[in-house]
């Protein structure tokens, strides 16, 4: 229950940040945005279901593997490219 509030009080922010990296493909980033969210929401419990027939560890195991992936992704990103978030108008 604290994963599914955390994630529904991060997500304006999150949709904020995506607006504020592009003033021209709003509507793209967005778009890609909520589609890979859908995706993510039906295969993520078909993925763990069928880990979890194989093994009751195994759903664990495969999220802290994309934790850690995601977390050298997100040094490596901030370190090849530049997103200017201030505000202009």
């Amino acid at each position: 229950m604290i994963v599914f509030t955390a994630y529904d009080l991060i997500r304006p922010a999150i949709t904020t940040l995506l607006t504020k990296a592009s003033a021209t493909k709003q509507g793209l980033i967005n778009g890609v945005n909520m589609s890979l969210t859908s995706v993510g929401n039906i295969v993520g419990p078909i993925v763990s279901g069928a880990l979890l027939d194989t093994s009751y560890h195994l759903p664990y195991l495969v999220v802290i593997v994309l934790l850690f992936i995601s977390w050298i992704m997100t040094y490596w990103i901030r370190d090849h490219f530049s997103v200017d978030l201030t505000e202009t108008s």
